[in-house]
């Protein structure tokens, strides 16, 4: 009898504690959709040398683009451009025909190609790396620009946007007479970066190629849900 009781006892207050769960009103709240947007000179960046030569024999072809790759790393060591910052991205020897000599005949020829990507922090000396590489007999395609630490313009962005959000839900709260209060849920969708034209900092040599790198712009987006207090 007495343990029919006690669980006679428990229903009844659980059900108590639902109807009192039931009557409790759910909190009001806001949802505001912020946008962040930051400007950044880009301190990073990337470019191409490509080196070829066609010649009648293979070993010709090979020890020309060798030579000219090793005078394309000394000059880019001597301008602090060297270890890991430099990689082959692509070598290759191949056959090719061309029509060559009195009269002309198609001959078989041979063609040695390679190509390096260098890295740079130098991005206001760009210029003078160019007129460089180009000097030792290279090829040079790019820049691309970016940063070292790809992540430090997204974070300043999404702060931005925050800031942005905690703004619209200010406005918006006092158009109810309420503030916004803690925040409930946050949802962060960057949406990535994009070139903007700005100008680029750094002193450029009078008589190297300008490269100029610009500002990049970042941006980011957010959804953030406060509480509404009186």
């Amino acid at each position: 009898m007495i343990r029919a009781g006690l669980l006679v006892l428990a229903a009844v207050l659980l059900a108590g504690a639902a109807r009192a769960e039931a009557q409790v009103p759910p909190t009001p709240s806001i949802s505001v959709t912020g946008s962040g947007l930051v400007r950044l000179a880009p301190d990073e960046a990337r470019f191409a040398v490509s080196v070829r030569h066609t010649s009648p024999t293979r070993t010709g072809a090979r020890r020309i683009v060798r030579r000219r790759v090793e005078r394309i790393l000394r000059a880019l060591a001597a301008r602090g451009v060297g270890g890991d910052a430099v990689r082959t991205e692509y070598a290759a020897i191949t056959r090719v025909r061309v029509r060559t000599g009195t009269p002309r005949r198609l001959r078989t020829r041979y063609r040695s190609e390679s190509t390096l990507t260098a890295r740079t922090g130098q991005v206001d000396r760009l210029g003078e790396l160019f007129d460089a590489v180009a000097a030792a007999g290279g090829d040079v395609s790019g820049p691309d620009f970016g940063f070292a630490d790809p992540t430090a313009g997204e974070t300043l962005a999404v702060r931005a946007a925050l800031a942005d959000a905690r703004r619209r839900a200010e406005d918006a709260a006092a158009q109810l007479g309420l503030s916004p209060g803690a925040v409930l849920a946050v949802d962060i969708d960057p949406e990535g970066d994009g070139a903007g034209a700005g100008a680029g900092g750094g002193e450029v040599r009078r008589d190297a190629t300008p490269i100029l790198p610009g500002e990049r712009e970042i941006t980011a987006t957010v959804r953030v849900t406060y509480a509404l207090v009186p």
